[in-house]
């Protein structure tokens, strides 16, 4: 190579260097994330700069604590993408990050929110079915009093890669009616569990006494990992 190719080499070499130091040139930049917001269900929408355009090797990856999981992607734009962030069963901070051919943003950190079933706790007895409600109801007006355990047996339930399930999230009692009495919840299984223990509650009242309640079992939504999604931490 002469002098005057070894000059010209070394310029393209340069321009080279500088395009890629240079933070925006050709989508070359490393990716940040900006803010992420709800879209629905389980969707939610990334917003920054340098995600580019969408490549084989481009993901969005969720750490679970756990965990790392690359995410369904349904969007990708150079500063907008859309991923499905579903509630694997594992904690509820989770970390963020973008991947590009050019390089790995930041973790962006946030809460997920448990998709609980009913959304919210009932005040009062309910009479009929409820989507993921379960309910045990006891009445006893003895006039020489009364006790008792109740053991309140959760079916098994089992996680598959993709599919939808309601597990046990926590339970609590609603009175009719209480009269020297009272009836209290005294070992629940941990949240989450999919071979749970039952729950125990533990009640009484008294020969003048009245009792009537309602156990009330809430679930949370959660959703089966797949295996091919799972992502050893680097």
């Amino acid at each position: 190579m002469d002098a005057d190719s070894l000059k010209v080499y070394t310029a393209w070499i340069l321009l080279l260097q500088l395009a890629w130091a240079w933070p925006g040139a050709n989508g070359w930049a490393q990716p940040a994330i900006e803010r992420i917001t709800a879209a629905h269900e389980a969707w939610v929408e990334i917003h920054g700069s340098g995600f580019a355009e969408r490549c084989p090797s481009c993901r969005v990856v969720a750490d679970y604590g756990d965990l790392w999981y690359a995410l369904e992607i349904d969007h990708w734009s150079p500063t907008h993408l859309r991923v499905r962030l579903p509630d694997l069963n594992l904690g509820l901070k989770i970390g963020l990050r973008v991947q590009t051919a050019f390089g790995a943003s930041d973790w962006f950190r946030l809460q997920l929110t448990r998709a609980r079933v009913p959304r919210r706790d009932r005040l009062t007895a309910v009479r009929s079915s409820n989507p993921g409600l379960l309910t045990w109801d006891l009445r006893s007006y003895r006039p020489v009093g009364a006790k008792g355990e109740h053991r309140f047996a959760l079916p098994p339930k089992s996680l598959r890669c993709g599919e939808s399930t309601l597990l046990f999230d926590h339970a609590h009692i609603v009175f009719r009616e209480r009269r020297f009495g009272d009836a209290q919840i005294v070992s629940t299984p941990n949240p989450g569990c999919t071979d749970c223990e039952p729950i125990v509650v533990l009640w009484y009242h008294e020969p003048t006494g009245r009792l009537d309640f309602q156990l009330q079992v809430y679930h949370r939504r959660v959703e089966g990992p797949c295996a091919e999604r799972v992502i050893q931490p680097m």
